[in-house]
Formats: structure tokens, sequence, C-alpha cells
């Protein structure tokens, strides 16, 4: 039994890779996911994709005014003058009359695609070759300089449809408003149910649409007595 045991774990032992073909599968591996089909195509070819093509159209058009030279690459500059074209400029028309591309372009897909992405599959000078930590520490002045800038664009300008010009603060209630509408809600005489359900809305609405914060406590102090008073009413119209 002993030496059928032995003989069958031979057996196995042979049908089993040895190490150079074990070393071989791995830089097999390693080759694969190092070549075009270890990406992500939904982000090299679909996002950095288009954004290549917006780059090298920007490149075609205005690189010699901006003196672009294909020897040393493109510089912060010239990043943050595409992001500028970007922000001005729309190829498609807009239903809402917005006059360039889109928040996510400038504050994600510029500073952190463009570098990383494009400069690389293009092959410019010092983009070539480097490992994750030398990309990532080449890449880092380029996504500060353009999400700096992209909001220096949006503060600066009031872009057509967004409303992004220096005012973003949330729309709140007007204590006023509320006071008026709760007060044509309990002007009802025909339908009760329909008036104590606008009051309690109202009193949700009010209640939960105010923002964290210290400055914020007394608004939510404020909201839970409006609350607590808009239940009072409400048991008062259902008797």
């Amino acid at each position: 039994m002993l030496r059928s045991a032995q003989a069958a774990l031979s057996a196995a032992s042979a049908t089993l890779p040895s190490a150079e073909e074990r070393r071989a599968e791995a830089a097999a591996a390693e080759s694969l996911a190092v070549s075009g089909a270890g990406a992500v195509a939904k982000t090299a070819v679909g996002v950095a994709g288009r954004l290549r093509r917006q780059w090298l159209r920007w490149l075609t058009e205005h690189g010699d005014a901006y003196e672009y030279d294909a020897t040393v690459g493109p510089t912060v500059e010239h990043v943050l003058h595409f992001q500028t074209h970007g922000f001005k400029t729309r190829q498609n028309y807009s239903s809402l009359q917005l006059d360039g591309l889109g928040d996510t372009w400038g504050d994600l897909a510029v500073p952190y695609l463009l570098a990383k992405f494009v400069f690389t599959e293009l092959k410019y000078p010092g983009w070539v070759g480097l490992k994750a930590d030398e990309l990532s520490a080449k890449c880092k002045p380029y996504a500060l300089e353009a999400r700096a800038h992209w909001k220096r664009l949006k503060v600066s300008h009031v872009r057509g449809g967004v409303d992004n010009g220096r005012t973003l603060s949330k729309d709140k209630w007007c204590d006023g408003l509320l006071f008026v509408a709760q007060d044509e809600c309990m002007r009802e005489r025909l339908r009760f149910n329909r008036a104590v359900t606008r009051l309690a809305i109202l009193a949700f609405v009010r209640a939960t649409c105010s923002r964290s914060g210290a400055f914020a406590r007394d608004w939510f102090d404020r909201a839970g007595l409006q609350l607590q008073w808009a239940r009072q009413w409400v048991k008062v119209a259902s008797w």
C-alpha cells in the first residue's frame, strides 16, 4: 500500500507545472496586464479617449499660438489654456444654453485623466516608462493647478443655465412665505384632509431644509419648534 501510494504521488507530481513553467505563466500575465488589455475600457477608451481627441484638436488649432514645443511636451500653462478653452467652448448644442463643457470635465477629467492617460499614451517627452509612484508625482502639479484654475473660472464667470456666478448658496424657505402658505391652508373649509396634508408637508420640508454645522444650529431648533406647532394644528384640524 505504501509503494502504491508513493507511485500515485509520483505520477501526480509529474503532472504539476515546474517552477520554470510557473514563472513563465506569471510573466505572461504581467505582460498582459501592462498591455492595453489591463486598462479599464470605460476610462481608457471612453473618457480618456474623448479627452485625447479634444486635446489633439486644441493643439492643432491653438498649439502654435501658445508656443507649444513638441520636443519639450505640454506644460502646466498649456493644460490651463486647454481647460479655459473647454470652459468657453461647446461643440454640441445645449438645450440649457450652456456655453462650455460640464463641471466634471474641468474638475475631474482634465486634472486627473489628461496627464495620466493622454500624455502617457501619446508618449510625450518625460512621460514614457514611468512607474506608478513616479507617474503620480509627475501628475500632481497638473492636477492641483487645473483644479484651482477651474474653480477660479467658475467663480469669476456666470455661466448660463447653471447660476454659478459667486452665489452658490442653497435657497431656503422664507419664514414669511411659510406663514402665508400655512394661513392659506388653515382657511380651508371644504377639504380638511387636503389642508392637513399640506400643513404636514410644509412642516416636514421646513424641518429638513437646513444646512448642518454650528451656524445652522438655530435653524434646526426653530425648525423643530415649527414642526411641533404644525403637529398641534394638524390635531386641531383633524378634531
